[in-house]
């Protein structure tokens, strides 16, 4: 087991307190609010230690991006381990994402924000490139889903779209469903009614797929779900 040195580990804790302090600084005053002044002022660095580190604020919220994408693909990652049928593992993908949002709402929305043009501007070539492999890697966890259920006969892909292409449109649906949901002021009335209906639309889309074998009506899919939650996800916290 390799081990770090003295200088790495204070690296290592400088780099994190930089990273919860931009952390902070966007929850608290949003995007615009997020400067290096800012950090270094409350890491008690000088700006010259923070530009050692983070050349722009843009890496810092790139750096958090890649950090809460780590946490939803643990999240899908346990859908994924789950022993069940292939069209509740399919639903299960949505209560992955909402869990995500309810969990670390400021993550989700840095996920668009990093999307945002001043974003990528500010970011090199290379950087860009790991923002793409990161879609890819969650797109790429829902797709190995659905070539599963096509591989064990329980899901015929629709018309002419390949797993890759399903696998895009599933996940478009559902960051867009939560990314609508999250730009909705939290005291709207009747915004948990909203959640479950995006929940209600998304399994009436997966339900027009071909399925093979027993057919999972649209209140066992609910029953099944509701369970599958529950066990998977007790350390998070019912949803809904």
């Amino acid at each position: 087991m390799a081990y770090l040195s003295r200088k790495q580990r204070d690296l290592q804790r400088r780099v994190e307190l930089i990273l919860q302090v931009g952390h902070d600084l966007l929850l608290k005053f949003g995007y615009r609010g997020l400067t290096m002044s800012r950090v270094a002022e409350l890491t008690e660095y000088s700006k010259g230690t923070i530009y050692q580190h983070f050349s722009c604020k843009e890496e810092i919220i790139l750096q958090l991006a890649s950090q809460s994408t780590k946490r939803l693909q643990e999240l899908l990652k346990k859908v994924s381990n789950y022993e069940c049928a292939t069209q509740v593992r399919v639903a299960l993908l949505a209560e992955a994402y909402y869990v995500f949002f309810k969990l670390h709402p400021l993550e989700f929305g840095l996920l668009s924000t990093i999307k945002s043009r001043a974003v990528r501007e500010r970011l090199s070539e290379t950087q860009l490139k790991e923002l793409e492999l990161l879609e890819r890697a969650v797109i790429a966890q829902v797709k190995d889903i659905l070539e599963r259920g096509v591989a064990a006969g329980d899901l015929i892909l629709p018309g002419s779209l390949s797993a890759d292409e399903l696998a895009h449109g599933t996940w478009f649906m559902l960051y867009g469903s939560v990314a609508f949901y999250d730009g909705i002021p939290a005291n709207t009335p009747d915004a948990c009614d909203l959640l479950d209906l995006m929940r209600k639309n998304f399994h009436a889309y997966i339900a027009g797929w071909r399925w093979q074998g027993v057919t999972i009506r649209p209140q066992e899919l609910v029953e099944s779900v509701n369970l599958a939650s529950a066990e998977l996800f007790t350390e998070e916290g019912p949803l809904f």
